[in-house]
């Protein structure tokens, strides 16, 4: 099976052209966004959107880090829903008593030649409450949750919790090496959107440690075509929502020197629509020898 788009005018002209193939799933694990439709399938979990134009058939899997679990415990039994609050897309499946969550609006942007594709963070929640998670549904604006023993249990956001900890956003890249001689940086160019605004930090991590030696804020404004209900719909979410103002920034100076170098992009707030992140682009000199 596939997934395809039609054009022509009339039914005569009518063709459908394979935008992504392999598509299979139960109607269990499908789920409707606001702008998006994510479904599971033997192979991993995928959204139309990463299909950008009919007959690109490369689109990229948002499981890929998932993808030998899926296919271990994934079956028609698989039950998914949709988090509002903060866009993700839940999936509990037979087997484990985990559920993936896909981070639908964040955002990662990797270039394959002149082809462009996103992908969002996957993690792996496990709740405390008492059951097995047998459907999911929304209301409120907050998803709700049912177990097999009958209960039904709210996901309010200011109760989502790691540790005692308040879950915050974070990506990082590999660590990448010079492989001859230590580099010196000193600019930084990064390419960052996000339609409501956000704010995150991105941070630098230098020789293989895990603690990072510099780290950049940056706070997206709103783009201007953001209407008023819009705002006000994201100011009954997040009471801390503010406007930015001209505060985007995607140059700066830098100056370090490193062998190997790893980015992060941490401490990631979102105001109803997903951030994306195209390229980091760091400049750098030769500054020693082997």
């Amino acid at each position: 099976p596939f997934l395809g788009a039609q054009t022509g005018a009339s039914p005569k002209d009518y063709r459908i052209w394979a935008s992504m193939q392999h598509v299979s799933g139960h109607y269990k694990s499908v789920v409707v966004t606001p702008d998006d439709i994510v479904f599971a399938h033997p192979a991993g979990i995928d959204m139309v959107s990463a299909v950008r134009e009919s007959s690109d058939i490369a689109a990229k899997s948002q499981a890929e880090k998932i993808r030998s679990t899926i296919q271990t415990y994934l079956t028609k039994n698989a039950v998914a829903g949709y988090d509002p609050v903060w866009g993700l897309y839940a999936l509990k499946m037979e087997g484990t008593d985990d559920i993936y969550m896909i981070h639908t609006r964040a955002k990662a942007v990797k270039y394959s030649g002149q082809v462009s594709q996103a992908y969002s963070p996957v993690t792996r929640w496990r709740f405390s409450w008492e059951g097995t998670p047998t459907a999911f549904g929304h209301g409120d604006g907050f998803m709700m949750v049912g177990t097999d023993d009958g209960k039904v249990y709210k996901m309010a956001g200011d109760r989502i919790l790691d540790d005692t900890h308040k879950v915050k956003y974070a990506i990082k890249t590999s660590y990448d090496t010079t492989s001859f001689g230590e580099l010196q940086a000193y600019k930084l160019n990064i390419n960052a959107f996000g339609r409501m605004g956000g704010s995150f930090k991105f941070k630098f991590y230098r020789n293989t440690s895990r603690t990072s030696f510099f780290d950049y804020p940056m706070n997206l404004p709103l783009d201007s075509t953001v209407k008023t209900a819009e705002l006000t719909e994201v100011l009954t979410v997040d009471a801390d929502f503010r406007s930015l103002g001209d505060s985007f920034y995607d140059r700066a100076d830098i100056n370090f020197n490193f062998r190997t170098l790893m980015v992060g992009i941490e401490d990631v707030v979102l105001y109803g629509k997903p951030l994306y992140f195209g390229p980091i682009n760091i400049l750098a000199k030769n500054v020693g020898g082997f």
